[in-house]
């Protein structure tokens, strides 16, 4: 205690409950002020926080006006040559399609896996369990056979596979996927086809999207080992292509969420479907091949 009064003494008056400290060094023009800044004890999400802690947002002047008027008309043609915003001049790719959101206006572009498979796929799972596109001969492509652009990659045994193109691709069966979902498909068809034809060669292929996910595929590859049988490892390809948009246009994928199959016969697809097995297909795809 005398430490500490012969401290306040040479140094000035400490107020515990004070906002402000001020201290007194030995020369008189030297003053120091720290004022320490006081928290709130309660709040609000909907207080005077920054912007990214609440939960409203304040209205653009374009709703500001809407919303005092009557609702715009629905008519195409007016709203084409009334859109003055700086994204009515944005174009898609040949990936992507322009959407507009309904409640504010605003204008973005999105996949078009998204805005044509996604939710339709997911809106038939939720009706009745069945994804959209059923298999059939060569369904994507008219009914007619095509070409097989060729796989190459690694199975989860560290061995290279080719599953190549042309007439020496021989016959067999690849189950394409890209995300979690679509390769859970992929194991229904596996397991169909191996107990119901074992004499057929089936593949699951796992494909990468590129970019930055490549350095996931350690991490990726590491999990479907542990998760694959010892017997299906030589079968399961890690396939990371040059261009995965010039891929999936080759063998007709336009909904990157659910899981495809190709019956392949001399280098050409005779078969195609999509998503989980059902009773019959598996011999029907067989037949076609075969």
């Amino acid at each position: 205690m005398t430490h500490f009064r012969s401290l306040v003494g040479c140094c000035g008056s400490i107020s515990r409950g004070s906002k402000t400290f001020t201290t007194k060094s030995n020369y008189p023009h030297r003053l120091y002020t720290y004022n320490r800044p006081r928290l709130p004890t309660s709040f609000s999400l909907t207080s005077s926080w920054p912007r990214y802690f609440t939960t409203t947002r304040p209205l653009h002047d374009k709703e500001k006006s809407s919303s005092s008027e009557a609702p715009p008309s629905s008519d195409a043609s007016s709203d084409a040559t009334s859109d003055t915003s700086p994204h009515a001049s944005i174009t898609p790719s040949i990936d992507q399609t322009l959407r507009t959101n309904p409640y504010t206006g605003k204008k973005r572009m999105i996949s078009k896996s998204l805005a044509d498979g996604t939710f339709h796929m997911l809106k038939e799972l939720k009706r009745g369990g069945k994804v959209m596109g059923r298999g059939g001969r060569a369904e994507g492509r008219g009914g007619e056979a095509f070409d097989w652009p060729g796989i190459k990659g690694t199975a989860l045994d560290g061995k290279e596979v080719d599953l190549a193109q042309g007439e020496g691709g021989g016959t067999f069966i690849a189950c394409v996927s890209f995300k979690q979902f679509g390769y859970n498909v992929c194991l229904s068809w596996v397991e169909a086809i191996r107990s119901s034809q074992p004499e057929v060669p089936v593949y699951n292929v796992v494909v990468g999207e590129g970019g930055i996910m490549r350095l996931f595929q350690p991490m990726l590859r590491s999990a479907l080992t542990k998760a694959t049988p010892p017997d299906m490892r030589g079968r399961t390809v890690m396939y990371d292509p040059p261009d995965v948009r010039e891929m999936r246009e080759g063998l007709g994928i336009e909904n990157t969420l659910t899981g495809y199959v190709y019956g392949v016969k001399n280098g050409q697809v005779r078969w195609m479907g999509a998503g989980e097995v059902e009773e019959g297909e598996v011999e029907e795809l067989v037949n076609e091949i075969m």
